[in-house]
């Protein structure tokens, strides 16, 4: 048997991830879904902490336990990014960093740099800062693009 369910989606799940960070000590599980949804769970108490709607189905999912942040893609290209300091009734929702050119199908978090890694169907990959979100330096409406570090873009083998 489970030890833990959670079950505050309305549409399938499409990402899961977990990380040891603040604010519960025993770890966070956020997920992400079709609903639009990125639900943030303390996976000791087995409760919602936080939940936050975005414009658009949400793909895949990372905690990045240092900078206590979660990011979310999103099949608009999207990288949504959400902060765990504070109560979530400081939070107005999610930071949006923009620049790719198809949905985001996969993140990673870079521990200890502040970083996330996107990737995306259009074939390209992003680095990108997040330790301005993680502060709460950033305007949740406004769209960041100049927090990308690097951009690699994947040409197709050119076979004869």
């Amino acid at each position: 048997a489970p030890l833990v369910t959670f079950a505050h989606h309305a549409l399938p799940v499409t990402g899961a991830a977990f990380g040891e960070t603040f604010p519960s000590p025993d770890g966070v599980l956020a997920s992400v879904s079709a609903d639009r949804c990125i639900n943030i769970h303390s996976v000791h108490a087995g409760q919602l902490l936080r939940s936050v709607r975005t414009p658009a189905p949400l793909t895949c999912v990372c905690v990045c336990a240092c900078d206590a942040v979660v990011a979310a893609g999103a099949e608009d290209g999207a990288v949504y990014v959400v902060t765990l300091v504070g109560s979530p009734s400081d939070q107005s929702g999610a930071v949006r960093l923009v620049g790719h050119p198809g949905a985001i199908r996969s993140l990673a978090a870079v521990p200890y740099r502040g970083c996330i890694v996107s990737a995306c169907a259009g074939g390209t990959v992003r680095v990108w800062d997040v330790t301005d979100a993680a502060r709460g330096e950033h305007d949740p409406d406004t769209v960041s693009a100049t927090s990308c570090v690097s951009t690699w873009t994947h040409a197709a083998n050119a076979a004869a």
